[in-house]
């Protein structure tokens, strides 16, 4: 199943492991999901997790390389969306669109958020829309 992770899911999953964001995670580093991610994303998870609150995952260069060994996994999909094409869904926070743009890119199957904006979408030119609960009870 091929998906992307909105950065809520993946700093959710790498400070607490036994809630589902960390099994998304998981399954991600067990390689039972192919994650996409493409430029923006990676920046936006980089970004955030080198925040100072996020200290409880070890120093900026630990968090820092942890994200890069994630996308070296063999399950991991760098995609380039199209630069012509931009998405305009989501008014309240343009820059939730990426995640939508990198999901049609990828073809995924499901966008896991746990962003309110995102979810109220359900789901987009049929990628569905879920949260980090849904999706292991719907999709697994």
């Amino acid at each position: 199943m091929r998906v992307v992770l909105d950065t809520n899911v993946v700093i959710a999953g790498l400070l607490t492991q036994g809630g589902p964001p960390g099994r998304i995670m998981d399954l991600w580093a067990e390689g039972r999901l192919t994650v996409a991610v493409c430029p923006s994303i990676l920046e936006e998870y980089l970004r955030v997790l080198t925040r100072p609150r996020f200290r409880g995952v070890g120093s900026i260069q630990e968090r820092y390389t942890l994200i890069l060994e994630l996308t070296e996994l063999s399950n991991t999909l760098l995609v380039q969306p199209d630069a012509e094409t931009r998405i305009e869904v989501i008014k309240d926070d343009p820059t939730d669109n990426h995640f939508l743009e990198c999901a049609l890119a990828a073809k995924a199957d499901s966008l896991i958020s746990g962003d309110q904006h995102l979810l109220e979408l359900k789901q987009y030119r049929g990628i569905a829309v879920v949260s980090p609960r849904l999706f292991l009870a719907d999709y697994l």
